[in-house]
């Protein structure tokens, strides 16, 4: 939990596509299956909606598994929603 925010930052930072940023989603996704630590992944959305729009398909699909665990949480809907690429 402590990591969350480096991870996030690290996949924005890694090459496109990249096993490391495959590594950080997965991570992502998983530590995003509860909503404890979804406050610390606010800031890194417009990234992730920007891996979905250029990312191959294996990082859209993990990309799009954050995204989802996202979702479940009611209070993450304004940042979702207003969120600009």
């Amino acid at each position: 939990q402590v990591y969350i925010m480096q991870v996030c930052r690290n996949v924005e930072s890694a090459p496109l596509n990249s096993d490391l940023q495959l590594a950080g989603l997965r991570l992502l996704t998983n530590m995003s299956v509860t909503s404890d630590y979804h406050h610390k992944m606010m800031n890194s959305v417009p990234h992730f909606l920007h891996l979905l729009s250029e990312g191959t398909e294996r990082t859209q699909i993990q990309v799009l598994k954050v995204l989802v665990n996202l979702s479940a949480n009611p209070a993450m809907t304004r940042h979702l929603l207003r969120a600009q690429v």
